[in-house]
């Protein structure tokens, strides 16, 4: 009697460990997700901001050079 108890303890610890480390990969693999995705999303955002940033400048140097160069053209 004792001989199967311990083989059924044995048995559960080991499907408990192979339950945790099944737990434990997706957990990696998920928080892995996560971080690429966070990673890729915050340089989308980066990329977008610096094109907008760039675009509003031109807008902003456009008419000065146009005054220049008129201002230039009536020396």
């Amino acid at each position: 009697l004792l001989d199967d108890k311990d083989t059924i303890m044995n048995a559960c610890q080991t499907s408990d460990e192979v339950h945790r480390t099944k737990i434990d990969q997706r957990e990696d693999e998920m928080f892995s997700c996560i971080s690429n995705w966070l990673t890729t999303t915050m340089d989308n955002i980066h990329e977008e901001e610096e094109y907008k940033r760039n675009r509003k400048r031109i807008i902003e140097i456009s008419p000065l050079i146009d005054y220049l160069r008129a201002d230039i053209e009536d020396m």
